[in-house]
């Protein structure tokens, strides 16, 4: 079976400083640190695709998310993608958001429209059959 889910990298992705800014704040290469931010736009969007945001996200939730080494603890890796400005962490509420979702994630959310209202259609067809 063939997965049709799948997210947008902006195609300057490879030139954002955010980027170069994690691979610095963390001491990793700028592919970890690709990846990471990956991996979080991933799971926000298989989580919140429309929200942009998920409540009751621990640190150490956002590590294994990441896939980060363990020589990279979930404080520090928490502390490094606020201060890139990659994530919004609300501490109290442990609410995660990425900043300017919407405008990030067009492409995908209209995937998701489409998906929703061609599973609408055959649902409507099998109900006519």
């Amino acid at each position: 079976m063939r997965n049709e889910n799948w997210i947008a990298i902006p195609i300057d992705f490879a030139d954002d400083p955010k980027l170069y800014a994690l691979s610095d704040a963390l001491k990793i290469d700028v592919c970890r640190a690709a990846g990471m931010i990956a991996l979080i736009w991933m799971w926000m969007m298989n989580k919140a695709p429309e929200m942009g945001f998920v409540e009751r996200v621990s640190p150490q939730g956002l590590h294994r998310i990441c896939l980060s080494p363990d020589d990279i603890s979930p404080h520090r890796l928490l502390v490094a993608l606020r201060e890139c400005d990659i994530i919004h962490w609300e501490g109290i509420s442990q609410t995660l958001s990425v900043p300017d979702w919407r405008i990030t994630q067009v492409a995908p959310l209209t995937v998701a429209a489409k998906k929703r209202a061609d599973r609408e259609r055959k649902r409507k067809k099998r109900a006519q059959s």
